[in-house]
């Protein structure tokens, strides 16, 4: 384990020492995952050894923040304590945190590994500052603290890795060495012919089974009407009985699916052994493309003398699927998904500036981390709140400063809008109600991709997002679509709209306008015609620029109504586009066709 440390050494003069202890690296960290499991796994280990450092406080030290209860992934821990003992509480933290580690690693091999394991350099890293009491009291150690952290990160370290052990890179980070097969160690979720690291390995011997798959996600709306559909009709419930039977006979060899349960969809007392199966059942079951009789036996390594009776039982599987389908008047499932990121914009400059209500800093930084606290919660709500309007989705985790979670594409954008609310509410606040850090705002990004793309580009990409939303204006939103051919599209603007919207309408629920006209008469081709009509744009001023579109609309299946919506909605997304706007009416047009055909 690597620790950082920059200690500040000052005249004491007053009370007590603060000490700031952080552990870096965490978006990178998740980012290196190949499943949603591993995600979870990742979020779960980073609280973890947060949480270690929380148990080296006691006595008269206090902690500042994080709140208590706090359910997110907070990677900071603040805490005063008396003077003079604040680098001896660092150190202390840090030992926790180390043998946090030792303790993983031990659970994975109970009897301690065989042979050395390769070195895992900078995880987990610990870095902290020790202010001493400051004549200016607890701000002014506040602010110092901030500036030695800030240095810090301008100087990052990149330690040498001469490690005679590496014969393979792990494939998941392909920063550290993989560990081979070594006797004695517990049975981890590792794909046949990979490899992985110390940290990868652990990651997948966390008991993530119950955390919902991508396609698990993509699939819960179709699911749960399928669901309602077997309920009212006795044809529909057998073919879906008839389905689980087939699915459940692959288990003789070896094929089991993995979890498909999400927290906003539980069946009630009164549904049927279909129902209940159908909503814990892997999204994967129910897409054609699963049952491939080749591809099958290549993932399950089967024996050949076994293959004759796994195609049959694949083939019969598949022909009860389509057999579901049919009789319940459904198109196939989707295949897509969202992930979605959220980041409170410059909060750590907002948390050295408190509103003068005659509150101490020390006593304000308190209630902003209990708001903190208090809108994690309600972004966790948002996804998996289970009631008639639920959406479906899954949180990875919420610090209330910050959030990564997966939903179905219909309601993403939706989710992004929510989240936003939830900060605003509970920290914020608004006019009638004015928050504890009344200027906070929170900058968004959603990112559309297939079931079966490599998840960590999903990750990355709204890691990268998220930057250009904020780039573009805080607060930002921004939108991407990844689709699995390899098209991309992006586009990024402003939360907040032009003088011709109305006041607190946030551009995400302009799309959702734009999304439900796309959803009507009119045809997703209006992207392609705002492609090739956009020099015409260069000239006209915005009212001909509307004439223009509404035009085009028309001429593509869009009612008056329909014609009127997305011309106000392209008009009002790419306000503020550097041009004319026709490239960002495009991006914006691209984005609405894909949410209006993929989320149904």
């Amino acid at each position: 384990m690597t620790v950082r440390m920059v200690p500040v050494t000052v005249a004491t003069d007053l009370r007590r020492d603060l000490v700031v202890a952080t552990i870096p690296g965490v978006q990178q960290f998740i980012g290196e995952s190949r499943s949603t499991g591993d995600v979870a796994a990742s979020s779960r280990l980073v609280s973890e050894l947060t949480a270690a450092m929380r148990t080296a406080v006691d006595g008269t030290a206090e902690v500042v923040l994080p709140a208590d209860g706090e359910t997110g992934l907070p990677n900071r821990v603040v805490v005063l304590t008396e003077p003079h003992a604040g680098v001896d509480l660092a150190q202390l933290m840090v030992e926790r945190v180390h043998g946090a580690w030792k303790d993983r690693i031990t659970a994975l091999w109970p009897a301690g590994p065989p042979v050395p394991l390769p070195a895992v350099p900078g995880f987990p890293q610990v870095q902290w500052v020790v202010v001493p009491p400051l004549p200016g009291g607890y701000p002014a150690q506040w602010a110092r603290a901030q500036e030695a952290l800030a240095a810090r990160k301008r100087t990052r370290t990149f330690p040498g890795y001469d490690d005679r052990m590496l014969q393979r890179v792990c494939g998941v980070s392909a920063r550290w060495a993989a560990v081979g097969h070594l006797p004695g160690m517990r049975r981890v979720r590792r794909r046949r012919g990979e490899w992985l690291s110390l940290p990868a390995l652990i990651k997948r011997a966390d008991p993530a089974e119950g955390f919902p798959s991508t396609w698990s996600v993509a699939t819960g709306p179709f699911r749960r009407e399928l669901a309602a559909r077997a309920a009212a009709d006795t044809t529909v419930r057998t073919a879906a009985w008839e389905l689980q039977n087939a699915v459940r006979g692959l288990r003789r060899f070896g094929v089991r699916f993995g979890a498909g349960a999400l927290p906003g969809w539980q069946p009630g007392p009164d549904a049927s052994e279909e129902q209940r199966w159908l909503a814990q059942v892997e999204g994967a079951c129910l897409l054609p493309q699963t049952w491939s009789v080749a591809g099958l036996i290549v993932e399950h390594a089967l024996a050949r003398s076994d293959q004759a009776r796994f195609a049959k039982a694949v083939e019969t599987a598949a022909e009860k699927l389509r057999r579901l389908l049919e009789v319940a008047a459904l198109p196939p499932p989707p295949s897509y998904l969202a992930v979605l990121a959220q980041d409170a914009d410059r909060m750590g400059e907002r948390l050295g500036a408190p509103p003068r209500t005659g509150e101490g800093m020390r006593a304000w930084h308190g209630a902003v981390s209990g708001a903190l606290v208090d809108a994690a919660g309600r972004q966790r709500a948002v996804l998996e709140t289970d009631d008639d309007g639920a959406t479906l989705g899954r949180l990875v985790y919420a610090g209330g400063d910050d959030a990564l979670g997966f939903a179905p594409v219909e309601s993403a954008v939706s989710v992004a809008a929510a989240w936003n609310e939830a900060f605003r509410a509970a920290v914020a606040g608004g006019p009638d109600r004015p928050g504890l850090v009344p200027r906070a705002t929170a900058s968004t990004a959603v990112v559309f991709f297939h079931s079966s793309s490599p998840l960590q580009s999903a990750i990355s990409e709204v890691q990268e997002l998220l930057r250009e939303a904020k780039e573009a204006g805080r607060p930002g939103f921004g939108v991407a679509v990844l689709r699995r051919g390899g098209e991309r599209v992006r586009a990024v603007r402003r939360w907040s709209l032009g003088a011709d919207v109305p006041a607190g309408t946030g551009a995400p629920a302009v799309l959702n306008e734009l999304v439900a006209a796309m959803r009507g008469g009119l045809s997703g081709r209006l992207a392609q015609s705002l492609e090739r009509d956009a020099g015409a744009f260069t000239s006209l001023s915005a009212p001909g620029r509307r004439g223009e579109i509404r035009r085009l609309a028309l001429r593509h299946g869009a009612t008056e109504a329909e014609a009127s919506t997305a011309a106000d909605a392209l008009l009002a997304l790419s306000d503020g586009d550097p041009g004319n706007g026709a490239a960002a009416a495009y991006r914006w047009a691209v984005v609405a066709r894909f949410v209006a055909a993929e989320g149904r």
